[in-house]
């Protein structure tokens, strides 16, 4: 063959060259007739493996990879980054919107939440934005790791107003519940359940921080970068010291939110308790209702304090310890 094709011509090499640049007007082609979605993530993947060993570096080809031009340069695949992460927020944002909005309706359910395996009161919630926000850093972590860690950031500031979210559909939830006791019929044990998903949510998102290997230090410092609430970074901050008392061992600033907005939850529950012992708690001590009362067992102060407690402990059992015993 050598007659035919002489090594002075560089055939392989001239071909390998022309459908390099096919690959390249060919993308360009399809950027400027306008993508979205699916397409620019197979499209980022191609391109983040295209030099590797399964493509244009298998060294079985031979091909010196340096001499072959961009694909696209540098700030045509930034802006397609761009494109993608700006979808990719705005799809995180809508999602946790209906996450909400789903949630606030299973509270009116006629049935009461499940238990998980400790028999703890949850509902589906934390399972299914775990699995969303796999699948999301899943397809990110194959474009590069960069990219993954930009958006496991967006992820935890739109995390932090989700939370603020379901606390205010949770504080209107017990709202109606004070005005009409009967409005919702499980509305202890779906507030139990919101309390308990903070717990599950911040023990996803450990789990995930971990399998993907997200570095604190990265998103510590995409948040300097980047305006947030001084409530916020004070949160963010309390973690970078290691002072979170919600997980011993936590990285992930997932952590803090959840469990203030635990708390917060669990606030909503005694606010109630201490609205129904109101009127018999301004007794206390008093000569006349309390020290001198003489009325038969259950008329008393004392036995309403211990009857309306207990009540309520048997609606707040299902509370994890960490909130229950606090």
């Amino acid at each position: 063959m050598a007659p035919c094709f002489p090594p002075s011509w560089n055939i392989f090499e001239r071909f390998t060259n022309w459908y390099h640049i096919a690959f390249a007007n060919e993308i360009n082609r399809l950027i400027r007739e306008g993508i979205e979605g699916k397409t620019i993530i197979e499209l980022l993947i191609f391109l983040n493996h295209y030099a590797n060993e399964n493509y244009m570096g298998n060294p079985e080809l031979g091909i010196a990879k340096e001499r072959l031009p961009e694909l696209l340069d540098g700030s045509e695949q930034a802006a397609l980054i761009n494109v993608y992460i700006g979808s990719t927020k705005d799809n995180i944002r809508q999602w946790l919107e209906n996450a909400i909005k789903q949630e606030v309706k299973e509270w009116r359910k006629a049935d009461p939440p499940s238990g998980d395996a400790d028999g703890y009161f949850v509902t589906d919630l934390p399972v299914i934005l775990a699995q969303m926000v796999g699948e999301i850093l899943g397809v990110t972590k194959q474009i590069s790791d960069e990219i993954k860690d930009r958006i496991f950031n967006d992820i935890v500031l739109e995390m932090a107003e989700f939370f603020e979210k379901l606390i205010a559909a949770l504080s209107d939830f017990k709202d109606q519940h004070l005005r009409t006791r009967n409005a919702a019929q499980w509305y202890h044990n779906y507030s139990v359940a919101t309390i308990n998903n903070c717990r599950m949510l911040a023990d996803n998102f450990t789990e995930i921080a971990t399998k993907f290997q997200i570095q604190r230090g990265k998103i510590l410092d995409f948040l300097k970068q980047h305006s947030v609430s001084k409530s916020l970074w004070a949160l963010y901050d309390v973690v970078t010291l290691n002072k979170t008392k919600f997980i011993d061992s936590y990285d992930s600033p997932i952590a803090k939110i959840a469990e203030e907005a635990a708390e917060k939850g669990c606030t909503f529950l005694v606010e109630e308790v201490m609205m129904d012992l109101n009127e018999v708690l301004g007794q206390i001590m008093t000569k006349s209702e309390w020290l001198e009362s003489s009325g038969t067992p259950g008329g008393r102060p004392i036995d309403t304090i211990v009857a309306t407690v207990t009540d309520y402990s048997k609606d707040f059992a299902s509370l994890r310890p960490e909130h229950l015993f606090r």
